[in-house]
């Protein structure tokens, strides 16, 4: 298990030099980052630029393919990338959020990094709870705190306390099924990704 409590795309400063160096990503990463650019652009209904980074995943696809042993995994990307397309085509915001969510979650998996699986799931809780989805956010947030029990022993104990809180919330919110739990389930999800964008390690 790796676990990266760092954004995917570092820039640190080579201070001898006085340049700055980029840390190379791994293509499994890459792929990961391009899902979740497809998914911003299905949120903000960018149906072009969808379109164009759906292009990006199948060639980071191709070069995932090239240095990671994982069928299944890439079977998922394989299922997920027409439909998400499609989606795109038909400008379906819902299904394309779906299809890339799958796709960043499968290439986290490869990546064996699972902060960045954590993450995955809680924005596909943001999803479900935008989209008042509480079937699917039933199964999401068992899936989030399955991720979160691998991570939590490894962040201060601010983050885990601001997590645990979220999760319960969210998961009171999908046990009273109301309509108007919307807005309180979404606070939750970006509450604890606002933890783990700042967690430290312990």
């Amino acid at each position: 298990m790796r676990l990266v409590l760092l954004p995917a795309m570092l820039v640190l400063s080579a201070c001898a030099h006085g340049t700055e160096a980029t840390i190379p990503v791994s293509p499994a990463r890459a792929l990961a980052n391009d899902a979740q650019r497809l998914s911003n652009a299905c949120v903000a209904a960018d149906w072009e630029g969808a379109l164009e980074t759906a292009d990006d995943l199948r060639t980071d696809e191709a070069r995932v393919r090239g240095v990671v042993a994982a069928p299944t995994l890439l079977g998922v990307v394989d299922d997920a990338l027409p439909l998400t397309e499609s989606a795109a085509g038909r400008r379906e915001r819902r299904s394309c959020e779906g299809g890339a969510a799958a796709v960043a979650l499968a290439a986290s998996r490869m990546d064996t990094d699972d902060v960045e699986e954590l993450a995955g799931w809680l924005r596909r809780l943001d999803a479900d709870a935008q989209y008042r989805d509480f079937d699917a956010a039933a199964r999401d947030v068992a899936r989030a705190e399955d991720a979160w029990t691998r991570v939590r022993p490894h962040v201060d104990e601010d983050t885990a306390a601001t997590v645990d809180a979220a999760l319960a919330s969210y998961g009171g919110s999908v046990r009273e099924r109301r309509e108007q739990q919307g807005r309180p389930m979404r606070h939750a999800v970006h509450a604890a990704l606002d933890a783990l964008r700042g967690a430290g390690t312990r």
